[in-house]
């Protein structure tokens, strides 16, 4: 992709661009597991985000608590970049996950902050990064920018977190936009 964008994110974050035929639906599911194992991976293989904030705010909680991660019963509203009504990969879940696939109408009653059943013009440009930080940091970066793991061993990363909760990593995310654009990073309480 010809460089017709500039960003200091370009060298501080190694933001990268490429173009693609774009995505043109979105799709919805709740996940229900037991213990953050797969979670992330499962963003990551069926290319969702996080449509509901409160699932971002209880996986923050519950992953700086270290170990609880791995019991705790999560339910994550999650959106799927879509080109048209593929199928979630059931065959991916672990026997503890549910999948419920859901209409965008259902995803109101669930509080969902992003409810969209077409974005805004064909998502064709994938945007990369790579960030450095904490569970908070990069959970909050994936939230801001419809984010998910870039690669399978960075969603392994972030699942392996509440073992380390106060250790930072280097986690690369990408999302989708219709435009080149620099990413939303947070800026957390107690950081410059």
């Amino acid at each position: 992709m010809p460089k017709t964008f500039f960003s200091t994110q370009t060298h501080d974050y190694n933001l990268q661009f490429t173009k693609l035929d774009g995505f043109t639906h979105f799709r919805y599911a709740l996940m229900k597991a037991r213990g953050v194992c797969q979670l992330f991976d499962f963003m990551r293989y069926d290319r969702c985000f996080f449509a509901r904030k409160v699932d971002v705010d209880t996986l923050i909680v519950v992953m700086k608590n270290g170990l609880e991660a791995i019991t705790f019963n999560f339910e994550v509203l999650y959106c799927q970049y879509s080109w048209s009504r593929r199928d979630f990969t059931y065959g991916r879940l672990l026997s503890a996950q549910r999948l419920e696939e859901l209409q965008p109408w259902q995803v109101y009653d669930l509080n969902a902050n992003f409810s969209a059943q077409k974005p805004k013009g064909k998502l064709s440009v994938k945007s990369e990064i790579q960030i450095k930080g904490g569970i908070e940091l990069i959970l909050r970066t994936m939230w801001e920018n419809n984010a998910i793991p870039a690669t399978e061993a960075d969603s392994h990363k972030i699942e392996q977190m509440p073992y380390r909760p106060d250790e930072e990593e280097v986690v690369g995310l990408t999302t989708y936009t219709n435009r080149e654009q620099e990413w939303i990073i947070p800026k957390l309480k107690g950081t410059v």
